[in-house]
């Protein structure tokens, strides 16, 4: 079996006599299954963390440690498994992984599938294990470490435990050298909330910052769902020192790849949601500015609202020549499909610094191959001297077959080979349709008019109540208008939405009052 499984999109031998240097590249390492979760740059070697099976059974997800060259070449690699039987696990993608200080190995974040505790592993240089080091807490379901940052005498580990009433609680703890705690502090944003922590870092002198948002907890109805993101300030013993948060709403569901802009003000990533009628969340990726009193100096949108799950950026890292290269996933409709109508790319997105997409990229790593739809996440990246960007992430089938690491290599204009403008695929773009609805709030009938490039097909009208449930089904005729009787319909709450050959459409509330 190979050691390593690679494709290439748009690379032929020609180019590679060239020696063209860009590339997409998907890595097994002979593994039946692979992720990457983090990667760092040191001097000219990507290390990169993240989690396998083995070829051998026992099949138990082990963690793994790799290095690659910056023309994609891996030059080693490990893999970790439990000697007690345990699958290691990441509390998410992206998991965050730092080289230590003094120059002696690394810091990785992880836990165990079966059991409720957060571990600190320290490898060496070469990946190899020094000490793993559990964090046991009998008071909670689940603990999950989720960042850390380096401090003088040891560090700090940052992470979210969730209470059995399904109400999480961020905390901090810091370890010494050897990974033994020294204290613990619990930060509850909000009573009865979900809180997420994000990432921790260093600002200045005594100061650290930690990003973070709120959510509802588990069997709150998704009309009274309301998110906030809020920012704050540590000192080395975790007491803080100031805090800043957003209005609950659905504009910032949380925060990403949060940054210190050099008048010293706030950038990052965000997604705002939209709801459909059946509790289905739309999102939209989103870049903030703010000043340094947190009032908005920029607000974009990066992307249309899609009815994609997937429409976000997972990381941002400031780039040498000013502003910001963000990295995500994002959902597009496929033009004239021949196996999948939809698929989530691999995106890559360069801002300026006032917050305006310079260029836009997503990448399938196997464009041609599946016979179904592929999710692919890029969550790491990292720029080189050159300016070239790499990223990392893993490509995950809808279907069956493995996962795969993934690493993309574009220059800094964003081209891989042969460059082209903007994206390298085609977004779909839905027919654009003017909708009229009255009246509104309603009695017994409602109008509904359709505008604009209607394609013939099964072009339907749903109408929904607020559990979800179908109400009517009516047929739009080849003018586009159409009347429903509503009088044998409860006074209410109702929500509409148009299929247009059987893909979703825009939609919206409709008041019955009789």
């Amino acid at each position: 079996m190979r050691l390593l499984l690679l494709f290439s999109l748009f690379f032929t031998v020609l180019h590679f006599l060239l020696g063209q240097s860009e590339f997409i590249k998907a890595y097994d390492l002979g593994k039946p299954g692979l992720v990457f979760s983090d990667m760092l740059l040191f001097e000219d070697t990507l290390v990169v963390c993240g989690l396998a099976f083995p070829e051998v059974p026992p099949y138990q997800q082990g963690l793994l440690f790799a290095k690659i060259d910056t023309l994609g070449n891996v030059l080693s690699y490990s893999l970790h498994i439990d000697p007690l039987g345990n699958d290691y696990v990441f509390a998410e993608i992206p998991n965050k992984m730092i080289k230590v200080e003094d120059g002696t190995g690394y810091l990785l974040l992880a836990a165990k599938f079966q059991t409720n505790e957060a571990l600190v592993v320290k490898l060496d240089n070469e990946g190899a294990v020094e000490w793993i080091k559990e964090y046991p807490d009998s008071l909670t379901v689940q603990d999950r470490n989720k960042a850390i940052v380096e401090v003088p005498d040891g560090f700090l580990v940052g992470g979210e435990k969730y209470l059995y009433d399904y109400q999480g609680d961020l905390y901090l703890m810091k370890i010494d050298k050897s990974g033994n705690k020294i204290w613990e502090k619990s930060y509850a944003i909000a009573n009865n909330r979900r809180d997420a922590f994000e990432n921790i870092f260093k600002t200045g002198e005594n100061e650290y910052i930690i990003s973070s948002s709120t959510g509802a907890i588990q069997n709150v109805p998704w009309q009274q769902w309301q998110n906030t993101v809020k920012i704050f300030a540590i000192d080395s013993l975790g007491n803080e020192k100031w805090s800043w948060e957003s209005s609950p709403s659905l504009e910032e569901l949380w925060i990403k790849g949060l940054q210190k802009t050099d008048d010293g003000g706030w950038a990052y990533a965000t997604a705002r949601g939209e709801f459909e009628f059946d509790g289905y969340m739309k999102r939209q990726a989103k870049f903030i500015i703010r000043d340094s009193n947190f009032n908005v100096v920029e607000e974009r949108l990066l992307d249309d609202l899609d009815l994609g799950f997937y429409n976000y950026l997972l990381d941002v890292i400031p780039s040498q020549a000013g502003g910001w290269v963000g990295v995500g996933a994002n959902f597009e409709w496929v033009t004239d499909p021949v196996w999948a109508e939809s698929h989530v790319y691999a995106w890559i997105v360069r801002i300026d610094e006032a917050g305006d997409t310079l260029w836009t990229r997503n990448d399938l790593t196997f464009p041609d191959t599946p016979t179904y739809a592929s999710l692919q996440f890029l969550h790491s990246a990292v720029e080189l001297p050159s300016g070239s960007i790499i990223a990392a992430g893993y490509y995950q089938p809808d279907g069956p077959g493995p996962n795969l690491g993934v690493l993309i290599k574009v220059d800094k204009e964003g081209c891989l080979v042969n460059c082209t403008p903007l994206t390298t695929t085609e977004w779909f773009e839905r027919p654009k349709i003017e909708i009229a609805v009255f009246p509104n709030p309603a009695d017994s009938e409602v109008n509904f008019s359709l505008t604009g490039n209607i394609p013939q097909g099964e072009n339907e009208l749903l109408v929904r109540d607020i559990y979800g449930r179908l109400v009517a089904k009516l047929a739009i005729g080849d003018y586009g208008s159409m009347t429903w009787d509503s009088s044998n319909t409860p006074s209410g709450i109702y929500f509409y939405q148009f299929l247009i050959n059987g893909k979703p459409q825009d939609g919206g509330k409709l008041i019955l009052d009789r």
